[in-house]
């Protein structure tokens, strides 16, 4: 048992210990092999963080950008190409999108929070103290 693993069996028990084995593999945290998946597969893969990225998980759809890009645009052609390029493509500009919006509600809220009186104070985490 690696130190990873027993470190993991102490801290979630044994209930959870075959969950996270599941997920995390027999010898640790591994890398993900593009290399050694077949191109059905990858295009799969492709699509499941694609579609998950609209259940609000925007990371998704920068991990598929990231993961994806070279499959994508910079092997040479294969059949499931054309459709991976096109998830690729719509992952970074949802990742862009969300930036965008992320960005402005920052700017926005770090501009009003204090004129939106109680409101803003709700949608604190924390309040700071002093004057506005």
């Amino acid at each position: 048992m690696t130190c990873l693993n027993y470190l993991i069996l102490q801290t979630t028990g044994p209930l959870f210990h075959g969950i996270l084995h599941s997920f995390i593999g027999k010898r640790g945290l591994s890398k993900m092999n593009l290399e050694r998946v077949q191109n059905e597969e990858k295009l799969n893969l492709c699509r499941k963080y694609y579609l998950g990225g609209f259940a609000l998980l925007p990371f998704l759809w920068l991990v598929n950008v990231i993961w994806f890009f070279k499959e994508a645009f910079l092997k040479p052609s294969f059949t499931e190409q054309v459709q991976m390029k096109t998830y690729v493509k719509r992952s970074a500009l949802g990742v862009l999108l969300w930036a965008v919006i992320l960005c402005t509600w920052i700017t926005v809220f770090q501009h009003f929070r204090a004129e939106w009186g109680e409101v803003g104070d709700y949608l604190s985490f924390t309040i700071p103290l002093g004057t506005p």
